[in-house]
C-alpha cells in the first residue's frame, strides 16, 4: 500500500513537471522571433499577390480556396519565415488591394507563434490608421481556413489573449467581440480540431 501510494505521487509529481515543461516551452515558443524582417529580394512574392488580385470574385469565403493554392501560393505557405518582410511591407502599402492583403494573410498562417503575433500587433496598428481594411483585420484574427493556422492554435498563450481582446475592442462590433470570447474560451480551436478529423 504505501509503494503504490508513492508511485502514485511520483507518477502524480512527474506529470506535473512535464505539464509545466510542455506550458515553458510552448510560452517561449510564443516569445521568440524566428523571421528576418527585411523583404527577400526578387523572390516571386509580389507576383504571386498580384495574382490573388486578379482572381474573381474577391472574397475569400465566397470562393473555394483552390484558386488561392497555386504551387507557388503553397510555397510560400510552407515557408512563410522566407516572405515575412514582403508580407509585413505589404500589408502596410496603398499599392496592394484588400483581396490582395488578405492573401498576404493567408499567406503568413503557418509563421511561428511569436512572428504571427508581431504580425498580428502590426495589423492592429494598421487597422486602428485605418491602412488595412476591416475584412482584413478581421482575417487575420479568424481566417476562413480548415488546414493548419497559427492563429487557430495558441488560444491559452498571454501575448495572443491579450491581442485578441485588444483587437476586439479595436474592432468595437458585438460580433466580433463574441467570436473573440469564443477563442478565448477554446471553444474555436476545438471546433477546429473536430472540423479537421471529419
Amino acid at each position: 500500500m504505501i509503494i503504490m501510494q508513492s508511485f502514485q505521487k511520483r507518477l502524480l509529481v512527474g506529470g506535473l513537471l512535464l505539464g509545466a515543461a510542455v506550458a515553458a516551452y510552448g510560452y517561449y515558443s510564443g516569445q521568440r522571433r524566428a523571421c528576418a524582417i527585411a523583404a527577400a529580394p526578387d523572390d516571386g512574392y509580389r507576383a504571386e499577390i498580384d495574382r490573388i488580385g486578379r482572381i474573381p470574385g474577391g472574397k475569400f469565403e465566397e470562393a473555394p480556396l483552390n484558386p488561392y493554392f497555386s504551387d507557388e501560393f503553397i510555397r510560400i505557405y510552407e515557408a512563410p519565415c522566407t516572405y515575412y518582410g514582403d508580407a509585413v511591407e505589404a500589408l502596410s502599402s496603398d499599392e496592394y488591394t484588400a483581396i490582395q492583403k488578405r492573401g498576404v494573410v493567408l499567406s503568413m498562417q503557418r509563421l511561428p507563434a511569436g512572428d504571427y503575433f508581431a504580425l498580428a500587433e502590426n495589423s492592429l496598428a494598421l487597422f486602428e490608421a485605418k491602412k488595412i481594411d476591416r475584412e482584413t483585420f478581421d482575417f487575420v484574427f479568424f481566417p476562413y481556413l480548415e488546414v493548419k493556422a497559427t492563429s487557430q492554435k495558441y488560444f491559452w498563450h498571454p501575448t495572443w489573449r491579450g491581442l485578441l481582446k485588444r483587437a476586439a475592442a479595436a474592432s468595437n462590433d458585438a460580433d466580433f467581440q463574441h467570436r473573440v470570447d469564443d477563442k478565448l474560451s477554446g471553444k474555436t480551436y476545438w471546433n477546429w480540431i473536430d472540423h479537421r478529423k471529419e
